[in-house]
């Protein structure tokens, strides 16, 4: 894992009005949403005998209540309630570990580390997103069962493209012209490429004669672990 960046850790429509559990960086999170609706996230274990908090069924008061003896944690992770002492001075040890949360993008972004807010790196920027003429966002369950590095660098390898994704590129004529490679910040860079698609096949191959070369830009940011690809079926780029 990379310490002292933004991880997705979940779609914003997914927290409602109950906590829950995700699994990151091979660690447990809880994410529920506070009396201002806004999503946070705690380290899901309590403190008291190690339940885990994302297994809770209720929010109270904007803090996830703990299912094993209704410990109640705030935003930041301190315990405000424990109803089998409700006299007693809560200890200040009983709390959990909190990650600052931005909603963006219709993601739930999470920072892990402990470097001041000043020094983060930023959010990758998605302009599209909010570009609601030009763009439409679509979202899907595809699920990558790989580490996200590996996913990364497969995603800015084009060599593999007209082999395994043969639309892009004909395998016959798979060399990579040189590239050049843009860096965008201290965190991300991108660079663009042009495959020579395949042949047409069949009823294609008697309507279209031309071959219009497809252009791919991928690029990276290590911030989230984000890969972006642009693919230009057109001479437009």
């Amino acid at each position: 894992m990379l310490k002292n960046t933004w991880y997705v850790a979940e779609e914003c429509d997914n927290i409602k009005d109950k906590p829950v559990k995700v699994k990151m960086l091979g660690m447990f999170f809880v994410l529920f949403r506070d009396e201002e609706k806004k999503i946070r996230c705690l380290h899901d274990v309590c403190p008291h005998r190690g339940a885990s908090l994302s297994e809770g069924v209720r929010i109270v008061n904007g803090c996830v209540e703990c299912p094993y003896h209704g410990w109640q944690f705030d935003k930041k992770g301190k315990c405000r309630k424990i109803p089998a002492q409700p006299n007693r001075p809560i200890p200040t040890r009983a709390r959990v570990d909190a990650y600052p949360v931005v909603e963006r993008y219709g993601f739930v972004w999470v920072f892990v580390g402990d470097i001041p807010e000043a020094e983060r790196p930023p959010i990758p920027e998605l302009p599209e997103y909010d570009d609601k003429e030009n763009w439409r966002a679509i979202r899907g369950d595809f699920i990558w069962k790989a580490d996200f590095a590996r996913v990364i660098e497969n995603g800015l390898d084009f060599a593999h493209a007209p082999f395994v994704h043969p639309s892009f590129g004909d395998r016959d004529e798979g060399e990579i012209d040189d590239f050049k490679i843009e860096s965008l910040s201290e965190f991300s860079a991108t660079a663009r490429v042009t495959y020579k698609p395949p042949k047409p096949k069949g009823i294609w191959a008697m309507m279209r004669k031309d071959r219009t070369p497809v252009k791919a830009q991928p690029g990276y940011n290590l911030a989230g672990g984000l890969m972006k690809l642009r693919v230009d079926i057109t001479d437009k780029w």
